[in-house]
């Protein structure tokens, strides 16, 4: 059973943003990030989850970069629902403190037989939201993977998230996810 195929036994994989990922997953040593809101100075159970499945990626020899953002934890929750309340700078900042040491330790411990994974840790609260920025960035971006635009054109929609997501790493996670998503549509629809 090759790497893909576990993680799709598994359930970890639902929808592909791109037809090389199989590929790549299996033969090559790709770098990725996980990425967590400072809502918090302690890790939960709902962290837990995202840590396993790196750790399993880290483990086929692919290379985790842990991102606190900082930004997200100022803002609060979007949603009508309001599950997330906004914090002080201040609180953030704890709460990175917090996060950062317990991820470091655990993922130390957890992969002490391989190499360290590299962390990036921000405690740059400026979140990108600055239109013209971002579309100099998703231009960027689009331009780059002419195959998954033509595909979201094709009605391939579930690409959004691919183009989103690349924005957010390109951006370190600084970027108003909101305002990306809303920018990239408009970009890829027009």
């Amino acid at each position: 059973m090759t790497f893909y195929e576990e993680l799709k036994e598994r359930g970890v994989v639902k929808d592909v943003s791109s037809p090389d990922l199989e590929e790549k997953l299996n033969n090559e040593s790709l770098t990725f990030y996980i990425g967590t809101d400072p809502t918090a100075d302690s890790l939960h159970v709902g962290h837990l989850s995202s840590f396993l499945i790196s750790k399993r990626l880290k483990e086929a020899g692919h290379h985790p970069y842990l991102l606190v953002g900082g930004a997200t934890g100022m803002i609060g929750d979007p949603r009508p629902t309001k599950e997330r309340a906004m914090i002080s700078k201040e609180q953030v900042l704890k709460n990175v403190d917090g996060l950062t040491k317990q991820a470091k330790e655990i993922f130390n411990r957890a992969l002490e037989e391989h190499k360290e994974p590299k962390y990036f840790i921000s405690k740059d609260n400026a979140q990108v939201s600055d239109k013209d920025e971002l579309d100099s960035i998703i231009n960027k971006i689009i331009d780059a993977n002419s195959s998954q635009v033509e595909a979201y054109k094709n009605g391939k929609t579930n690409l959004l998230g691919f183009f989103v997501g690349q924005v957010m790493k390109e951006t370190k996670g600084r970027a108003n996810p909101k305002t990306v998503n809303e920018l990239v549509r408009q970009i890829l629809e027009a």
